[in-house]
């Protein structure tokens, strides 16, 4: 069976949601089980799945969506930003990080996991609105700063993939941030920074006033 429901953010935006309602999740202590995630997907019919940086298993998650063969646009998929790292570039940086974990582009709800942010010096107030607008910019750029996904098409990105045995969503972000746990060859680097066309996905930040 399933359910709509429709979800109404602070900043009036409304989402709608549709999912099964089974849900399997992970907790803080580990107890992940790939088999029963796999279980869940193909024999259950479990669409929602609901994880965390915090519960250290994305990288696994995502190895059985992709196992599983359920298509993306069929999934819900939520995830949560920890408190260390809440702050505007951070919480921006943390969202790509727990993409490229995943091997995913987007999540389709992504929360601030906990009301308290514990940073020296400033109210906690102050660094959640700084966080929220993180948020609703990665929003507003459809959930992939990616080109809105556009890149990861090119046939360049496609092929480095394949030679790095990663997703087109960790080549780029490997590419842009230097972060993950692989090193992309100088020339292949070059290629990558060749690709740009002055293609902008959202506003055009050399023409601001």
């Amino acid at each position: 069976m399933c359910v709509c429901v429709r979800v109404c953010a602070p900043h009036h935006r409304v989402v709608p949601c549709r999912a099964v309602l089974f849900e399997y999740w992970t907790s803080h202590w580990g107890g992940y089980c790939h088999e029963a995630v796999l279980h869940a997907l193909n024999k259950c019919g479990v669409r929602h799945i609901d994880t965390a940086k915090r519960y250290g298993c994305e990288e696994e998650l995502g190895q059985a969506v992709r196992e599983s063969g359920v298509p993306r646009g069929d999934l819900w998929l939520t995830n949560k930003l920890w408190p260390g790292d809440y702050g505007h570039s951070a919480a921006k940086k943390a969202c790509l990080d727990s993409c490229s974990r995943m091997g995913v582009d987007y999540f389709d709800l992504y929360l601030m996991h906990w009301p308290e942010s514990k940073q020296q010096g400033r109210s906690n107030r102050e660094v959640r609105a700084e966080t929220w607008r993180a948020l609703e910019e990665l929003y507003d750029e459809g959930h992939c700063p990616l080109a809105k996904g556009q890149t990861l098409a090119d046939p360049t990105v496609l092929k480095l993939a394949e030679k790095y045995g990663r997703t087109p969503a960790q080549i780029c972000i490997r590419w842009s941030l230097q972060v993950l746990g692989f090193q992309l060859e100088e020339g292949d680097m070059a290629a990558l920074g060749q690709l740009h066309d002055g293609r902008h996905a959202s506003w055009d930040p050399t023409h601001l006033e």
